[in-house]
């Protein structure tokens, strides 16, 4: 059974440059139960030294991730990560050993479901070549 919040793909355009066989950029409509809706914007045509930059708006205010998530700014304020929770990576291999440790899984796939739903219904239409 799916969860209440399962987002689904309810459209999607896919911008697929004209010398290669995979999407540079995405525009998806998405909703969830509830009447939830969001849109998703994704463009890798940049060149050179990448920004790494995730721009989140929502009704509430504009959240915005940069270096890869290193750095998190919430209405243009810089938030101070905290110092007592130890390195992430500390955390990741901690919970991957606990997990090999016991025999268990966890994993998402909802990602993949997502990306799989889009290539579906998703309107591929050509756009112009990219070299990087």
């Amino acid at each position: 059974r799916e969860p209440a919040h399962a987002l689904a793909v309810t459209a999607a355009t896919l911008e697929v440059p004209e010398n290669c066989a995979t999407p540079i950029a995405a525009q998806l409509s998405l909703a969830a139960p509830g009447g939830l809706e969001a849109q998703a914007n994704f463009d890798f045509r940049q060149t050179g030294r990448q920004t790494w930059s995730i721009m989140v708006e929502t009704d509430g205010g504009m959240l915005a991730l940069h270096n890869g998530g290193a750095g998190l700014e919430i209405d243009g304020v810089p938030q101070v990560p905290s110092s007592d929770h130890g390195s992430e990576y500390e955390a990741l291999y901690r919970h991957f050993a606990q997990l090999v440790a016991t025999r268990q899984s966890d994993v998402d796939i909802t990602p993949l479901t997502l990306v799989a739903d889009a290539f579906l219904l998703g309107r591929q239409i050509k756009t112009e070549a990219f070299y990087d």
